[in-house]
């Protein structure tokens, strides 16, 4: 069975739907869960994949890497925001990036 293109109906029949039915669903221990434990996993995954190919053992020594990692951590716990940490995370990474290291 392809669904390919029926995304947007998907989306509508959930809007449009019976309002009991998504508070139903808005309060299944599966969603909550979702809801509580993806942003952490999302940043783990994120982070993974930005120190994979890491070199630490010449010039700047993974300072690129570490040092949005540590500006992530720090904003997270901070403000306990997830996008505000990530979006200062990245804002790190692309101004240490277009310095000349």
């Amino acid at each position: 069975m392809e669904l390919a293109g029926h995304e947007p109906l998907v989306g509508v029949q959930v809007r449009g739907g019976d309002p009991q039915e998504v508070n139903r669903l808005r309060s299944a221990s599966t969603v909550a869960y979702l809801d509580r434990h993806l942003p952490a996993g999302i940043m783990v995954i994120l982070v993974v994949y930005l120190l994979r190919d890491t070199a630490l053992t010449r010039p700047p020594f993974g300072a690129v890497q570490l040092v949005p990692v540590a500006v992530t951590v720090a904003t997270h716990f901070w403000k306990r925001h997830t996008l505000l940490s990530m979006a200062e995370g990245t804002l790190t990474y692309a101004a240490l990036l277009a310095l000349p290291l």
